[in-house]
């Protein structure tokens, strides 16, 4: 618990001003981010895989995997980040994989599948924090972590004081369903205070956006318990001291940050945000 919290008091303070800031500073950490993940997502393949062969497979997916995010990024920014360039990406990344399959026929088509799904999870999704910062003069970013880490605070609370029936106990034994209702209340709640007083003009349709996104930001955390208990690994990785890897920190980010991007496309086309 001591680290835990000397990670957040020291960890915080540069979020918020990272993510305050914006720009070139909140992409250039965006990327960061993605890279470690990267690694760390392949990582317990590796681990969990042990031996040589395998891993010499998983290292030529991993590099390929960055060398992919770095062109992406690289053209994003050169093109202002237009999100139809994901697509065309999404090709380039398959193409590697199945080059790579090509000159070494004897690796598995399972684990490439895995590696293209690494890079829509990891490196897709994480984009969406910064196609969101984009949107509302940079306000509505902070519905992304508002939600994700207030479901994350309530739930655990809610369940450590009232939970009694399990939610999923083959994936997360300490999950409650009384949590999850609690991580929905608190978010709906910590979204439509934030909304009132910084976007008013999307006040009223605040709790939907915190009801619907507490629910997608919990599923993306029980996914990433699958992906971790199928391969026999704990945590993800150790570098934030009491919280783990960064994709145990942000795995509710990853599924968040879509939903929040496209739910407020979806109200603006729709005419009921202006």
């Amino acid at each position: 618990m001591i680290k835990r919290t000397l990670s957040a008091v020291i960890g915080i303070p540069i979020f918020v001003f990272i993510v305050y800031t914006g720009g070139n500073l909140l992409l250039l950490s965006i990327i960061t981010v993605t890279m470690i993940a990267i690694y760390e997502y392949v990582r317990i393949f590796e681990k969990a895989v042990g031996n040589q062969p395998a891993n010499k497979e998983l290292h030529y997916y991993r590099v390929w995997l960055w060398i992919a995010t770095l062109i992406s990024y690289g053209v994003f920014y050169y093109t202002d980040f237009e999100i139809g360039f994901e697509a065309p990406f999404l090709f380039v990344v398959i193409l590697g994989v199945a080059a790579i399959e090509i000159i070494q026929p004897s690796f598995e088509t399972k684990r490439s599948r895995d590696m293209i799904y690494g890079y829509i999870y990891i490196t897709v999704f994480f984009r969406f924090v910064y196609y969101t910062a984009q949107l509302e003069n940079g306000y509505l970013v902070w519905f992304i972590f508002i939600i994700a880490w207030s479901t994350d605070t309530f739930a655990y609370f809610t369940g450590s004081l009232l939970g009694r029936k399990k939610l999923a106990p083959a994936i997360s034994p300490k999950k409650t369903v009384e949590g999850l209702i609690g991580g929905i209340l608190g978010s709906a709640l910590c979204t439509f205070a934030y909304a009132t007083v910084f976007i008013p003009q999307i006040s009223s349709v605040s709790i939907i956006f915190g009801v619907i996104g507490s629910m997608v930001s919990q599923t993306g955390d029980l996914h990433a318990s699958i992906i971790k208990r199928r391969n026999g690994a704990k945590d993800f990785g150790n570098l934030i001291p009491g919280h783990g890897g960064i994709l145990d920190r942000f795995d509710s980010i990853l599924f968040t940050a879509p939903f929040v991007y496209v739910f407020y496309i979806f109200l603006n086309g729709m005419g009921v945000i202006r």
